[in-house]
């Protein structure tokens, strides 16, 4: 695995962590991945599914679920 595939795994990981605290799962605790493609092809900055996301994309990425992560929490 080349250092540039570690730093994309590490920021899809980053997401997937992001998807389970906003409780993006399925009833056995799974991510939800229809729910998280869906969401990312319609609002996702690049509108696409997250694994088509390259390691220079997914920094922007990251930070936007982050955002959507402190609106999750605010308005709990």
């Amino acid at each position: 695995q080349s250092e540039k595939d570690k730093q994309a795994d590490i920021m899809r990981k980053k997401i997937l962590s992001i998807c389970h605290e906003m409780q993006w799962e399925k009833p056995d605790g799974a991510i939800d991945w229809e729910r998280l493609n869906g969401w990312l092809t319609k609002y996702g900055y690049l509108h696409k599914e997250l694994n088509k996301y390259n390691v220079k994309e997914l920094p922007t990425l990251v930070t936007q679920l982050e955002e959507i992560l402190k609106h999750y929490y605010a308005s709990r």
